[in-house]
């Protein structure tokens, strides 16, 4: 539930590699371990600078401000995010994640998470939410979309995809893949997935 800041006020500027005594924040360490953190821009605090937004399984809190006067608080106490690696952002800046049994929105304009996993509510309840933490997700950005691959069932490994069209703001569902693992590279299109195909998978 901690999170660190590295030195800021070196000879050469901002330190990285450098991590003081007392240079940290507890975020909310009644709502559990942190799950994840993604960089946003919101109304919140001061929109001059960049807003962290800090995961737990069952809350979703921010740190803004400057340094030295960083400050947090809570946006939802529901949205958390099951895993590191199910969080993305699309062209519009609109972050989608999965947790808490179900995909939710933020939308830096508004200030507001909202659940935009009930069109697919059906599908969400085969997630094993043993294994969900491994999913694992990635942006294509020639279609537009966000895909979220997540266990269901009894399976093991992220098995089905979940893929928000950020065009029209809505999803589909394909079965043919079986991930192990994706990484994007940088300064191009292109995402290397790790798994196996079965093209009898419903989709």
């Amino acid at each position: 539930h901690r999170v660190w800041w590295s030195e800021q006020t070196s000879l050469y500027g901002s330190t990285p590699e450098s991590l003081l005594k007392n240079h940290y924040l507890d975020i909310s360490p009644s709502t559990g371990p942190i799950t994840g953190c993604y960089p946003a821009t919101s109304s919140m605090g001061d929109t001059s600078s960049p807003t962290l937004l800090v995961f737990k399984e069952k809350a979703v809190h921010y740190v803004s401000g400057k340094y030295p006067d960083w400050f947090s608080g809570t946006l939802h106490k529901k949205s958390g995010l099951a895993g590191p690696s199910l969080i993305q952002s699309g062209s519009d800046s609109t972050i989608v994640w999965y947790g808490n049994d179900t995909f939710w929105a933020f939308s830096s304009e508004k200030g507001q998470i909202i659940d935009v996993g009930g069109p697919i509510r059906k599908r969400l309840s085969r997630v094993n939410k043993k294994k969900a933490k491994m999913g694992i997700s990635w942006v294509d950005p020639n279609a537009g979309e966000l895909v979220f691959v997540l266990p269901v069932d009894d399976s093991l490994v992220p098995n089905m995809q979940f893929i928000w069209d950020t065009r029209f703001s809505g999803w589909r569902v394909k079965e043919d893949l079986k991930v192990t693992a994706a990484i994007a590279i940088d300064n191009s299109d292109l995402v290397l997935v790790s798994g196996s195909y079965e093209p009898s998978g419903t989709g």
